[in-house]
């Protein structure tokens, strides 16, 4: 499957970007604050640093999608694609300072 879809990103010009869960419920997409305290319970995020609360897997789905929004740099699409290349599973994090509007991100 993931082939099929880096096939036919590339017939059409782009790229995929494979995106790390680590942490994504973890960090607030409102102000990036990181911490295990910020999931109080299972399914439950609230931010310990602004007070930011919701579903912790949607909290999840916002930072992965922000993540793979970023795209990756001229250095990272070459090791991306070597990686593809061999079939390689390819992590891709961004700092979690970049988002300079500090607002959270909607799901689409």
């Amino acid at each position: 499957m993931r082939q099929a879809i880096e096939w036919q990103q590339y017939k059409a010009g782009g790229y995929v970007v494979a995106v790390s869960a680590a942490y994504t419920s973890c960090e607030c997409p409102s102000c990036t604050c990181t911490d295990k305290r910020n999931r109080p319970r299972q399914a439950q995020f609230r931010c310990i640093g602004c007070g930011y609360e919701n579903n912790a897997d949607i909290v999840g789905a916002i930072n992965v999608r922000r993540k793979g929004r970023t795209g990756p740099s001229a250095h990272d699409k070459k090791r991306i694609a070597r990686e593809v290349s061999t079939g390689a599973d390819v992590p891709f994090a961004r700092n979690c300072g970049a988002n300079s509007e500090n607002q959270p991100l909607g799901v689409a």
